[in-house]
């Protein structure tokens, strides 16, 4: 219950969802007839989804929701946090 109270005040007093919305409409016309993961869904009673952004997708598999896609999306995390470490030369 506490974790819930703190999640939904960090997510008004850093409004990190919506400069992300922003961004992914702009990119999302770049995304058409391709199949697309998405690694973290959200919450679906809450929109919190992504999947209205790319409605010109072929796919759209959303591992949250999608079981048997759970042990590939551990490894999906791990392999974008090594990317994005890579693209931003980022070393250990």
């Amino acid at each position: 219950m506490l974790i819930n109270i703190i999640r939904y005040v960090f997510h008004i007093l850093l409004t990190t969802r919506r400069p992300l919305y922003k961004y992914l409409k702009s990119i999302a016309s770049n995304y058409k007839n391709l199949d697309i993961l998405e690694i973290g869904s959200g919450d679906t009673t809450l929109n919190q989804s992504a999947e209205p952004i790319f409605h010109n997708a072929s796919s759209f598999i959303q591992t949250d929701i999608n079981n048997e896609y759970f042990i590939s999306r551990n490894v999906w995390k791990v392999y974008s946090l090594f990317k994005w470490m890579d693209l931003n030369k980022v070393k250990i």
